[in-house]
């Protein structure tokens, strides 16, 4: 039977990149002026034009749209950063929140052990030079783009994201960490809070409360203790801690604490296990697969002296002895060897948001703001994910319509992948307004 014909095939490509963003906008239209919504509307179509947030390059992108002068353009969107009135935190969950709807539909979210997977982490941006003068707010020490070397002057950006299909991540929440701002408590809390609106946003949009997975740079032992007793499930890689062995098995010194790296040589293993890690090589993620024993066993770690909690660690020695072994502390169940081998696979679902921060970098100019003020900032981030996230609907809620338009663009201008990604997506839309500019003027 053929397949009715749905509104979105009818109508132009094009109007649907728009329309996504103008239901985003309209969330909050009551409280924000017109003005501002068109503002916000260009800002963010200018994104993904041009792949950069950099307002110089906006401004050409708006030269051509509207005509006048450069400079008329950067007060514009300056005032857009810095001056005006309107909420962009509120406005982005609004817009996560229509999305999500639509992902929940699509059926795109992956699932673990029937629970969506909240995945957290920090990315940075390192400081560019701007002279004495023009230094820009609360500018703090980062870990540098080598973990061998100096600190580096920049921003922590602590992220939230949903786990989807086709090994991609959704973003839900962010937060700057400044140390330098007056009333700031620490990187933890910005951490925790994180965490608390994605996880209440997921449960509130799907109705199930999500599993919680972070790398070395979330997880600690405070976290796991509070975690543990709220009886939230989660899977945090660790480094190598000391814990105290509270399995059946019969091991020496098992009433004493030990590194959990220890108790996992004294048992035997479950078997053997691939899992796939990703390496920067050349300022590339590329795919790396670690083949290693595979361990699993309950264990009680001291928080304090005085605060403890019994967890599952699944633990993954590579045969390769330059490789770092895998330590997953988790509440989620041991009992089967398949829970086991599901828990390291979630570990490796978390690589999805690395492979977001490099869509959002490379492809979105997430990284390329020169505006110095915390405000400007804050709303440039925001702003750069609200693109990120809209060219993900449109790549899921019109993929058989949009999927083709995309792939005879770049077919024609570009090269054309045999998969589309939302960074090919937004090539395509791209290549196609500077060789058809006079049809996207028709639309705005």
């Amino acid at each position: 039977m053929r397949e009715p014909v749905t509104l979105l095939q009818k109508e132009d490509k094009r109007k649907a990149a728009l329309s996504i963003i103008e239901d985003f906008i309209q969330s909050v239209k009551n409280e924000v002026d017109s003005r501002t919504q068109g503002n916000i509307k260009d800002f963010i179509l200018g994104i993904i034009v041009k792949g950069t947030t950099r307002l110089k390059d906006i401004c050409e992108f708006e030269v051509k749209i509207k005509k006048g002068c450069a400079k008329r353009h950067m007060d514009r969107l300056s005032y857009l950063l810095k001056e005006a009135k309107f909420d962009e935190e509120k406005l982005f969950q609004n817009a996560v929140c229509k999305a999500l709807k639509d992902l929940k539909k699509s059926k795109k979210i992956k699932l673990f052990f029937e629970r969506p997977l909240l995945i957290v982490d920090p990315t940075f941006y390192y400081k560019r030079s701007r002279g004495r003068k023009c230094g820009m707010e609360y500018i703090s020490l980062v870990k540098p783009e080598e973990k061998k070397g100096r600190p580096k002057k920049g921003y922590t950006d602590v992220w939230a994201a949903l786990a989807i299909k086709d090994k991609k991540a959704f973003p839900l929440a962010r937060c700057l960490s400044l140390p330098k701002e007056k009333g700031f408590l620490s990187q933890n809390k910005i951490i925790e809070d994180v965490i608390e609106k994605s996880s209440k946003l997921l449960k509130d949009t799907l109705g199930k409360d999500p599993i919680l997975v972070g790398d070395r740079g979330v997880a600690s032992k405070r976290l796991c203790w509070r975690y543990k007793s709220e009886g939230k499930d989660f899977s945090f890689r660790m480094k190598e801690v000391n814990a105290r062995y509270v399995g059946e098995r019969k091991i020496e010194d098992k009433d004493k604490e030990k590194s959990v790296l220890e108790i996992a040589k004294e048992l035997p293993p479950l078997g053997e296990i691939t899992w796939k890690e990703k390496e920067r090589k050349k300022k590339k993620l590329k795919d790396v697969e670690i083949k290693g024993n595979l361990f699993a066993f309950p264990a009680e770690l001291t928080y304090y002296a005085s605060k403890k909690a019994i967890l599952n660690f699944v633990i993954v020695i590579p045969f390769d002895k330059k490789k770092e072994p895998l330590i997953v502390a988790t509440t989620l169940p041991i009992d089967t060897l398949y829970n086991v081998v599901q828990i390291v696979k979630i570990y490796e679902a978390r690589w999805s948001i690395e492979v977001m921060f490099e869509y959002l970098k490379r492809g979105f100019g997430l990284d390329d703001f020169m505006v110095r003020a915390k405000t400007s900032i804050s709303r440039i981030l925001f702003l750069c994910s609200l693109a990120f996230i809209s060219l993900t609907i449109l790549l899921y809620k019109a993929k058989y319509s949009i999927v083709r338009f995309a792939q005879r663009i770049l077919y024609k201008f570009s090269v054309c992948p045999k998969k589309l990604t939302i960074g090919k997506l937004r090539e395509a839309l791209s290549l196609d307004f500077q060789n058809y500019p006079k049809k996207w003027k028709a639309l705005l």
